[in-house]
This record gives C-alpha cells, sequence and structure tokens, in this order.
C-alpha cells in the first residue's frame, strides 16, 4: 500500500505541519482559496476525502469557485504528501516530512498573490459579519479631473509617488456635494490600479480593528479610501465619534507596517471631523479644498461633458454665477440628451432648456440669468 493509500485510509497518520487560521468567515474563504489553488495547481494528484460541505469564494468581478470549507484533501506534492483538514475556518496542514519550504510558500502566496492583489475592492459589514466585494476598477484619469496643475501634481506626489517609496500617507479632499471628491478618488485609484497596486473602499461603520488586520496582512501596499468619513468619525466631544478609536490606531500605524497604506478621505463638512482626525499629522498630511468652480473651471467642465465647441461662450456664460457644480453639468447633459432624443433638435437647441429644467429642480442661490 502507497503512503497515499494508507493515508486515505487513515488521516491521523503524519505530523502536523502548519496550521492557517483566520479571524472571519471572508478570511476563511480567503485563505483556503489560496491554499487549495496554489497546492491543486502545484500537485500531481490530489483526492478528497469526508468532505461535509463547499462554498463559494468569489476570486474575481462576477467570477467564483466553489472550495472546500469543511473536508480533508490528499495532496502528492514534489514527491511526497500533503494532507489538508479545513474545517472551522482553519486550513491544517499535515505531511509525512519537512514541508517548510510548502509552507513557506503559501504565506507568500496567502500575503502577496492572493486574488485581491491588484484589484478595486470594497469592505462592507452585513449582519456584523466582514465581508469584501470586488468592484469593476475606475477609469477615470487625473487629466479628467477639473484641478490646476499644481494640485494633480500634489496630489500625485501624496498618493502614487508614496506607494512607490514604500511611505504612508493620508490626505482629506474636502468641499461641497458635487465638486469632484469622488472623480478624484476614482482617478487616484485608477492611478494605483494601473500600477498593480490594490485600492480598498470603505464607505460605512466598519470594525476598524479587523480591516487594519485585513489592509496590512493582505492588501499592502495599497490605498484605503474612506468616503464620506465625517458619517463615522465625527467630533466625539459631541459624542459622535464613539467608534473612532480603532480608526485612529489604523491611521497612525500603532502597529509597525511592513509595507505602505496611503489613506484618502472625502467629506462635505471638514469642522465635522474629530481634531484627531483633520488636523493632525501622520494621519492626514494634506489637506485639498475642492470648492465651487470657477467660471474658467465651468467652460472645461462643460468641454468635458459636451464635447469642445459644442456649446458656445454665451450659452455656457448662463451657466456662471449659479453655484454650478460637476454634478449639475452632468445632468445637464443627461436633461439635455432626452430633450435631443425626444426633440429630434441639436444640443445647443436644448442646452437653455434643459438649464431652465435643472434650475426647477436644483435651485441656485442667484437669481437665474438669460431668463424671463
Amino acid at each position: 500500500m502507497s503512503y497515499l493509500d494508507s493515508l486515505r485510509c487513515d488521516p491521523s497518520k503524519g505530523k502536523v505541519a502548519y496550521s492557517f487560521s483566520s479571524r472571519s468567515d471572508y478570511l476563511a474563504k480567503l485563505n483556503g482559496f489560496v491554499v487549495q489553488s496554489f497546492l491543486k495547481a502545484n500537485s500531481t494528484d490530489h483526492y478528497e476525502h469526508e468532505v461535509h460541505a463547499r462554498t463559494e469564494y468569489e476570486f474575481d468581478c462576477g467570477r467564483s469557485e466553489t472550495i472546500i470549507s469543511h473536508g480533508q484533501i490528499f495532496y502528492s506534492f514534489n514527491g511526497s504528501i500533503v494532507h489538508l483538514n479545513s474545517h472551522h475556518g482553519d486550513h491544517e496542514l499535515t505531511c509525512n516530512e519537512d514541508h517548510k519550504d510548502i509552507i513557506e510558500k503559501l504565506k507568500t502566496e496567502i500575503r502577496s498573490n492572493n486574488p485581491l492583489r491588484g484589484k478595486f475592492v470594497q469592505v462592507v459589514t452585513c449582519d456584523d459579519e466582514f465581508r469584501v466585494n470586488i468592484k469593476n476598477p475606475p477609469t477615470t484619469e487625473l487629466a479628467e479631473c477639473i484641478l490646476d496643475a499644481s494640485t494633480a501634481a500634489d496630489l500625485f506626489e501624496n498618493t502614487i509617488d508614496q506607494l512607490d517609496i514604500g511611505a504612508d500617507n493620508g490626505i482629506i479632499l474636502y468641499g461641497p456635494p458635487g465638486t469632484g471628491k469622488s472623480m478624484v478618488c476614482k482617478a487616484v485609484a485608477h492611478a494605483a490600479l494601473k500600477k498593480g497596486y490594490t485600492v480598498c473602499l470603505v464607505t460605512q461603520l466598519i470594525n476598524f480593528s479587523q480591516l487594519a488586520y485585513f489592509v496590512d496582512r493582505y492588501l499592502a501596499p495599497c490605498i484605503v479610501i474612506f468616503e464620506d468619513i465625517d458619517s463615522y468619525a465625527g467630533e466625539r466631544l459631541q459624542g459622535e465619534g464613539r467608534f473612532i478609536a480603532d480608526l485612529l490606531q489604523m491611521l497612525s500605524g500603532i502597529e509597525q507596517r511592513e509595507r505602505a497604506v496611503v489613506s484618502i478621505a472625502t467629506t462635505n463638512h471638514l469642522d465635522l471631523l474629530d481634531k484627531a482626525v483633520r488636523n493632525r499629522p501622520v494621519r492626514f498630511n494634506r489637506k485639498y479644498a475642492l470648492d465651487l468652480p470657477s467660471d474658467h473651471q465651468i467652460d472645461m467642465l462643460i468641454d468635458k461633458y459636451f464635447g469642445v465647441e459644442v456649446i458656445c461662450p454665451a450659452q455656457k456664460s448662463l451657466c456662471y454665477q449659479r453655484g454650478y457644480t460637476g454634478s449639475h453639468i452632468a445632468e445637464l447633459k443627461r436633461t439635455v440628451s432626452n430633450i435631443t432624443r425626444r426633440e429630434k433638435c441639436d444640443e445647443g437647441q436644448a442646452f437653455e432648456r434643459a438649464i431652465q429644467t435643472v434650475e426647477k429642480h436644483f435651485p441656485s442661490h442667484t437669481k437665474t440669468l438669460g431668463f424671463n
């Protein structure tokens, strides 16, 4: 009887070499996917034994694979046998000789080559469970953002360049709704993904201690985007910041990180953030105000959405001094498209009527210009 056959009959034979433990159900699936995929790809044969449960793991956007969550697998690996026992979130390796090289390779696979690497992911909680969704990567270029050249260069230097040199950093983007904060985040994320970095999006209150562990051990070097951070990092003196102690520790890197993490936070209300978030170096070293666009920037936004010279200067000027943002111009474009499709007219003819429609639903703070 071969050693593989004997293990099939008596799984207790052999010596425990290592156990890959997990802090959450999601990490159990992630670790299981990496371990089982690696061993299967590098073994010459494998045999499943006493499988009690399987589960689906999403390894890419819209793509998943079935793994064993409770059961045993035997692998013929480099001339010897590796026994994997997956149960209760742990993945325990048993082998008939020293497999330190395999264990180290698996550690590297989990740390550096897991399926979240180089992807755009969102961390969420559902029924108190930590979960990760893999999202389609953003395609916005930084050049598409309506920023002056010096601000764009400084943004890049304090985000992508920091990852390149292996340094932690943090920035805050603040300003009224619709001024391009999310668009800038997408542009930085796109630039990071092009370089192979991971980008992690956080949009809600979560277990930040668990997030810190996950980011440090599975994603870094990476960018973490805290969208609308004021919703969970408010001033503690006002009783709104009772959940942020773990967030502050994460941002400070209280445990020495091996790989860099760059944090980007967005907020409409900088003044509502806890002072330890908004006014302390190391956590967020740069704050960028994204204000209402100037008249020249309104022209640039109209050209961006409608195309250069589609809308004449006189018509563009109707959008000045209204408190319009990029979101307003985007809605103008959508409304113009509706009018041109319905009435078979060109965009120039529909533009002024579209302004009237947008004004009706989103009144500006200034007196309407150019209309009765």
